[in-house]
């Protein structure tokens, strides 16, 4: 199997995943996904990866192993998907797009979180109901020395202070602007990427099912457009 089938098959997988209170009691489908994944993640992983994915599934059976309990094992489990499907992004080049049902809260955020990971220089999120939960979740996952801009609306008044207290603690780096220019919501990653939130950063999918998709025909001119937004935008931090 070739890395773009590989990746169809991981975003398949994600889209499939059952809720975690489905695995609860194993069997049927939570049974079926667990080997569906295992089979994704040993095409793919190198030693160190199996051997953390033999312990998870150590973990999920038994319900703990080794201190882990089922649902951290669950967590680690997604998080391995997760790094293989961003390998497989990288050598492939491809526009991945992951389906994330609804309630499925942890599966969003972990792949937001992945794609704030992979920022080298600058980050560019775009939502006008980013809040300061949404902050707390994803910008501290950005590297030392990547600047984090907020291009947002609604909540700009508690994300002031929350903003200049992030700054504090990365010492320097996070800008934040309003505008009532924002509609969709997206996240520019060093310039050059883009990815589209079907939902608001800050609710995931609390009430609908969402796609979390890289743009790539176009994005070149959203990231243009957003620029502009950004310039003309007031400053607050």
């Amino acid at each position: 199997m070739d890395d773009k089938q590989l990746l169809a098959e991981v975003d398949t997988a994600l889209a499939k995943m059952p809720p975690f209170r489905g695995f609860e009691s194993l069997g049927g489908a939570t049974d079926s996904w667990l080997g569906m994944i295992g089979a994704i993640i040993e095409e793919r992983a190198d030693v160190a990866e199996r051997s953390e994915l033999r312990g998870f599934n150590r973990a999920i059976a038994a319900g703990q192993y080794a201190g882990t309990s089922r649902e951290a094992a669950l967590r680690g489990l997604i998080r391995l998907v997760h790094k293989v499907r961003h390998r497989l992004l990288m050598s492939t080049g491809g526009t991945g797009t992951i389906a994330v049902d609804k309630g499925m809260h942890f599966q969003y955020f972990d792949a937001i979180r992945g794609v704030v990971e992979t920022a080298t220089s600058d980050l560019l999120f775009v939502d006008q109901y980013m809040d300061v939960e949404a902050i707390g979740r994803f910008c501290v996952y950005a590297k030392d020395g990547v600047s984090v801009r907020i291009l947002a609306d609604r909540y700009t008044a508690a994300l002031e202070p929350a903003v200049k207290a992030l700054n504090q603690e990365r010492g320097g780096g996070v800008y934040l602007r309003k505008t009532n220019e924002v509609h969709e919501r997206y996240v520019f990653v060093d310039g050059e990427k883009c990815h589209l939130s079907g939902a608001s950063f800050k609710d995931g999918p609390k009430y609908a099912s969402s796609l979390i998709s890289e743009i790539v025909d176009g994005a070149a001119a959203l990231r243009t457009i957003y620029e502009n937004v950004w310039v003309k935008a007031t400053v607050l931090v």
